[in-house]
């Protein structure tokens, strides 16, 4: 199993970014019972690469702006059935993740807004036979998900324990024994779609 990265940043105090870079892959992991030849689990590597960056700029009195993308690809066998005749040879190829989001944070209101849309492709190849050689049968999907997210923070003075503090007699208790709370309330419009490619 090996796994690469890197990151970078931003040197500027108005805008500011993230920046990482990943791969990792892994080659057939072992079993305990070794059922199978040579002691491994057949068909069961994986690689996977990401790609992430996150720039946010700050608006001062308008509060601050936020664009996300978000990239991965996935490739990976899947391991066929045990204790039956007839298992699959499969491979989840060209499995792809991406998401994109630009948010808002107002810095006047307690409002912060997020529009995204994500889209996820895959390719699943199955085989003749356990030697992967032969592609019998080959399956493409896309499924995209659309959204609008509006979240309201609202912050709350509640009292602390009364085991910790003294409360006077009429229920009402100082300020100094008050602590910060906070409650939200998110409202978020989703559309999905699934789009078989054959």
């Amino acid at each position: 199993m090996g796994q690469a990265g890197a990151r970078s940043a931003s040197p500027y105090q108005a805008l500011s970014h993230r920046l990482s870079l990943a791969h990792t892959r892994a080659d057939s992991y072992p079993v305990s019972d070794n059922r199978e030849q040579g002691g491994e689990r057949t068909n069961a590597d994986y690689s996977r690469s990401q790609l992430f960056w996150r720039a946010t700029y700050d608006h001062s009195q308008l509060g601050d702006t936020s664009l996300l993308v978000l990239r991965t690809q996935n490739d990976k066998g899947l391991p066929p059935q045990l204790g039956t005749d007839d298992p699959d040879f499969e491979r989840l190829t060209g499995s792809d993740r991406a998401v994109y989001a630009i948010s808002h944070q107002f810095a006047q209101i307690p409002v912060s807004v997020k529009v995204f849309h994500s889209e996820y492709d895959f390719t699943l190849k199955s085989y003749d036979n356990a030697d992967y050689d032969t592609v019998s049968k080959l399956e493409r999907g896309n499924a995209q998900t659309q959204g609008l997210r509006a979240l309201l923070t609202i912050h709350l003075a509640l009292p602390h324990s009364p085991r910790a503090c003294h409360i006077p007699k009429n229920n009402i208790p100082p300020l100094r024994l008050l602590r910060p709370a906070i409650a939200g309330l998110s409202i978020t419009l989703i559309s999905r779609q699934r789009l078989p490619i054959k």
